[in-house]
C-alpha cells in the first residue's frame, strides 16, 4: 500500500436532534510507514496496516490503528468505541435536597435524590458500520460536604420516599455535590449487545447547606 491517504464517504448515521447540524461522516485511512505512529501487529494476508481517522461535521469521532484490504471489514476497536462514546454529550444529572431553601438539622435524615440520568441511544458511523450506543448511568455519588460520601445505582426520590438520606453530626455550612458516572452498551449493525470498556464521569456544582441545631422549647398550656 503507497504513502498516499485514501478517503472514503461512509452512509450518514442516524441522527438525534443534538446531531441535526452534522450531514457527513467520512473516514480517510493512511498506510503506516514503520514511524513508530501504528502499533505493531500483524493483518491478515492480503491487508495492510492503517491508521484513520473518522469525522463529521463537527469534528474528529474516532483514530486509530486498524487493518483494511481485502475482504474482511475493518475492526471496531474497544479504544474506538471508547473514544466514540466519550465524545457524545452526557447530561449533568440535578442534585435535589430535602429540606429545601438550603437548611437542615443536626441528626435529622436529610434526603438527596438526583434527576436527569434517564438512559438514551445515540448512532454513528465508526469505518463505514452503523454502530449503536446505550447510555445509561452507571452509579451515582452523593458527596454530602463533610468528609463522606454515598456510592449507588440509586438516583434516590424525593419525600415521603426517602431512600438516600443523610444525617449530619454537628451543625456548620457544607457544600454536597453530585458526580454521575455513565456506561455504555453497544452493537455494531444487528449484532447482540456488548459493553463498552470505559465510563464518563460528570460532576454537578456544589450547593451551600446549612447544618443548624434545634432547641426545644417548653410552653405553657393554653386554655
Amino acid at each position: 500500500m503507497g504513502t498516499e491517504a485514501v478517503e472514503t464517504q461512509d452512509p450518514q448515521p442516524a441522527t438525534s436532534s443534538a446531531q441535526a447540524a452534522s450531514s457527513s461522516v467520512h473516514t480517510t485511512y493512511t498506510a503506516c510507514q514503520g514511524d513508530g505512529a501504528c502499533p505493531v501487529f500483524t493483518c491478515p494476508s492480503g491487508e495492510d496496516r492503517v491508521y484513520y481517522e473518522t469525522e463529521s461535521d463537527v469534528g474528529l469521532i474516532a483514530a486509530g490503528t486498524t487493518c483494511f484490504g481485502g475482504t474482511t471489514a475493518p475492526a471496531i476497536t474497544g479504544a474506538t468505541l471508547l473514544r466514540a462514546f466519550r465524545r457524545i454529550p452526557v447530561p449533568t444529572p440535578a442534585l435535589h435536597i430535602q429540606p429545601v431553601k438550603g437548611k437542615t438539622l443536626v441528626n435529622f435524615k436529610t434526603n438527596f435524590y438526583a434527576t436527569g440520568g434517564q438512559t438514551f441511544t445515540r448512532t454513528v458511523t465508526l469505518l463505514g458500520q452503523h454502530v449503536t450506543l446505550k447510555i445509561h448511568v452507571d452509579h451515582y455519588d452523593f458527596h454530602f460536604g463533610d468528609g463522606t460520601h454515598l456510592t449507588t445505582t440509586s438516583p434516590g426520590a424525593g419525600y415521603p420516599h426517602l431512600t438516600d438520606t443523610h444525617e449530619y453530626l454537628r451543625k456548620g455550612t457544607v457544600h454536597p455535590s453530585l458526580t454521575t458516572t455513565w456506561a455504555a452498551d453497544y452493537k455494531i449493525g444487528n449484532s447482540t449487545w456488548q459493553t463498552v470498556t470505559g465510563t464518563v464521569t460528570k460532576t454537578g456544582a456544589r450547593q451551600r447547606l446549612q447544618v443548624l441545631t434545634a432547641t426545644p422549647l417548653l410552653t405553657a398550656p393554653t386554655h
